[in-house]
């Protein structure tokens, strides 16, 4: 019932994930941490008792993304969506995840849960609750929407491009990469 000893299991598995020697006995690592992550997440709903962890936190997020991004590149959709998921269980506020957890539900022809998906970005973004206070996330939400925006604008839906960055506008507006993508899209 306690959430910490499920941090310090994702953490000795992250470890050991990143260190050549433990990578053949143990090619699960990523994975199990990933699980024991998960745990943590659904005992400590605050992120109070693993507060002190921050850089952890920081690490596998950047990785949960890099490996997201190459299972997406590999289109292995499945194992990307549950990356994803992981996103989101660790914090439920992440719009970017839920975004991106969306674009994969769409590859994967998944339409009720990509509906989900986006709702609850949309929902995110539009009541000012989605977690932008970290700088990573803030980047991961912005590439999400660019990529979002890019993906609903080359099938010919401008107007929901236009309303997905329009949500994220005030989030970046002294951001130039977000904001030629906005004047491209727009016009």
């Amino acid at each position: 019932k306690e959430a910490l000893p499920y941090l310090f299991m994702s953490m000795g598995y992250y470890k050991m994930s990143s260190i050549d020697k433990y990578k053949e006995d143990y090619p699960d690592a990523f994975n199990n941490s990933l699980k024991y992550l998960s745990k943590y997440a659904k005992l400590d709903k605050t992120k109070e008792s693993g507060a002190e962890y921050g850089d952890f936190f920081i690490d596998i997020r950047k990785s949960i993304i890099s490996e997201a991004e190459i299972m997406n590149d590999q289109q292995k959709y499945t194992k990307s969506k549950a990356l994803y998921k992981y996103l989101t269980d660790l914090d439920a506020n992440d719009a970017g995840a839920f975004i991106m957890q969306g674009m994969t539900f769409v590859a994967i022809k998944s339409k009720k849960e990509a509906e989900t998906a986006f709702k609850t970005a949309k929902e995110l973004l539009s009541t000012d609750k989605c977690s932008v206070s970290d700088k990573d996330q803030k980047a991961f939400l912005k590439n999400a929407l660019i990529e979002y925006a890019n993906s609903l604008n080359s099938q010919s839906r401008k107007s929901e491009a236009v309303e997905w960055l329009n949500l994220g506008k005030k989030h970046f507006e002294e951001d130039k990469e977000y904001q030629v993508n906005y004047s491209s899209i727009v016009g």
